[in-house]
């Protein structure tokens, strides 16, 4: 188990085989709380490390969607972003989002394509749950890893489970 207590809501998770934690800064996700990276995914013609990060937010009263448009245009300004895909999830109790973006970003000249699937839950405050914080995971890949790691993504947030704190 890997818990962080850095995020608005304390959460314990496990990372699938072959992915290791890494710094966020030197993965190039300085603002984000957390990024695992799947080594073997950067070799070949990509030269993209499927990575696994995590983020959060307390915006009281702020539902997974919004958060998740908020996203969508912060990366406007710096990448063309196509919508995928865009679906509610989760129930009334704990809700959540979904989206599937298409992302081409330019590395140093060079035009990456990627795919980034990020999944938004809104989660009660372990010491007051009348308060909730939205925490966002986000898996990145080059598109022709996509269908080979996504399992592993789906697989890390079965995992995902809140902290108590004692």
């Amino acid at each position: 188990m890997a818990p962080t207590m850095t995020l608005p809501v304390p959460i314990s998770f496990e990372l699938p085989n072959g992915w290791f934690p890494a710094d966020p800064a030197e993965a190039g996700a300085p603002g984000m709380l957390f990024v695992a990276k799947h080594p073997s995914s950067s070799m070949g013609p990509d030269r993209v490390s499927t990575n696994i990060s995590i983020s959060g937010y307390r915006r009281d009263g702020v539902d997974p969607a919004t958060i998740a448009d908020e996203s969508l245009e912060r990366l406007r300004t710096g990448a063309t972003v196509e919508v995928i895909k865009r679906t509610p999830a989760g129930s009334s109790r704990a809700p959540g989002f979904t989206q599937l973006l298409g992302l081409v970003v330019n590395d140093n000249g060079r035009e990456v394509r990627l795919l980034q699937q990020q999944v938004y839950l809104s989660m009660p405050d372990v010491d007051d749950p009348h308060k909730r914080a939205t925490v966002e995971f986000m898996f990145t890949c080059a598109p022709r890893r996509y269908q080979e790691l996504i399992g592993d993504f789906v697989q890390f947030l079965r995992t995902v489970t809140p902290v108590t704190r004692r």
